[in-house]
């Protein structure tokens, strides 16, 4: 594994490059299967449908938003685990996904994934694939986003660290790929970190060199009172974090003015169907008819990338304190406005001390 230099910070604020260009993100919601069960996932693992369609479709629009300038500058790929799902292997054999991959030679990929319980013959089977340079170029980035199991991470418990530093020390020895990973706060099992959140934080950063995000991977589902719920669950956890915490040492990608704002188009390819996605401390899935793209042609797509922000603008007049906010450009550039008038929401869905950190 190459490690980029200063590669904590670059994981914690948007690189310049990607400021000063106008940047499209595809997630393709395709894995099928995983065997782990982790507390707060709300994932459908079983999907239906030809996922070899949705990777015919996400080619035709990187190849037409690439004609026009853009920059692809990531594959998300999902929406169970990278290293058990049934048809990884597949995917990543499939002549379309390769080609996606060559349309901008900066383009990453990022899943997610577990390493502990994780099947070894398998995950060095995956990265065999991966570095066979004939199917993947040789510096390719690829972004392993891992859920933190707090209690086993806060307990030091020998296994689950063990089983972490494996995956870390193939990465560091056994493949040529750049490789950033980090842990990422799952929605479940996090009341533990109330109270010892700057000394996980701490304790991953010497012990694994990475980083710890937040990841509401709840946003998934389609069960609009179990958002409700769970977002505001959500600002109440992240507001006694940051009142507790020195928010230098937490990594919050969100509070970044810059990243995935306005010059970044992030699209949800799920079946035979393309919806924009909002960025709510991450990239979301939010099947509103809203974000439904009609006409998958470059030219369409950059015209409702343009109405949507309009819309955001035009929305937070309707707010409690959106017009006057500082955030308000990034909000209106992430769908975050758009997300919150679907929804009938006037009042921040972010604690306050966003506004204090950036």
């Amino acid at each position: 594994m190459v490690i980029e230099t200063g590669f904590l910070g670059k994981m914690c604020k948007t690189n310049v490059d990607n400021i000063n260009s106008m940047d499209f993100v595809l997630n393709l919601d395709i894995l099928n299967g995983c065997v782990h069960f982790c507390d707060g996932c709300f994932i459908q693992k079983e999907r239906k449908g030809d996922w070899s369609e949705v990777l015919k479709n996400a080619c035709k629009i990187a190849e037409d938003l690439t004609g026009k300038g853009l920059r692809f500058r990531e594959l998300i790929l999902g929406p169970t685990d990278f290293f058990s799902a049934r048809n990884t292997i597949e995917i990543l054999k499939d002549p379309y996904f390769q080609k996606l991959l060559s349309f901008n030679e900066k383009t990453r990929i990022t899943a997610s994934c577990v390493f502990s319980n994780m099947d070894r013959e398998n995950f060095l089977e995956i990265f065999n694939i991966l570095d066979n340079e004939s199917f993947y170029r040789k510096d390719m980035i690829l972004e392993f986003l891992v859920p933190l199991n707090s209690n086993k991470m806060l307990d030091r418990d020998q296994v689950y660290l063990d089983e972490n530093k494996w995956a870390l020390n193939h990465f560091e020895n056994n493949s040529p790929k750049v490789i950033d990973w980090s842990y990422v706060v799952n929605i479940g099992n996090n009341e533990v970190l109330r109270e010892k959140y700057a000394e996980t934080v701490e304790f991953i950063k010497t012990e694994f060199n990475t980083i710890l995000e937040f990841n509401p991977g709840f946003f998934r589902t389609n069960n609009n009172k179990l958002i409700d719920g769970k977002l505001s669950y959500w600002k109440g956890f992240l507001q006694d974090v940051l009142s507790k915490s020195d928010h230098r040492d937490l990594c919050l990608t969100s509070v970044d003015k810059h990243h995935n704002t306005a010059n970044t188009i992030c699209l949800n390819i799920l079946d035979d169907k393309v919806f924009f996605s909002p960025f709510i401390y991450e990239q979301i899935i939010d099947k509103s008819d809203l974000f439904l793209v009609d006409d998958l042609s470059a030219d369409s797509i950059l015209a409702m990338h343009t109405g949507l922000q309009t819309k955001g603008y035009q929305y937070a007049g309707q707010t409690s304190n959106c017009e006057q906010c500082s955030y308000l450009t990034p909000c209106v550039g992430r769908n975050v406005l758009n997300f919150m008038e679907v929804r009938g929401k006037t009042d921040c869905i972010f604690p306050e001390e966003f506004k204090e950190i950036f």
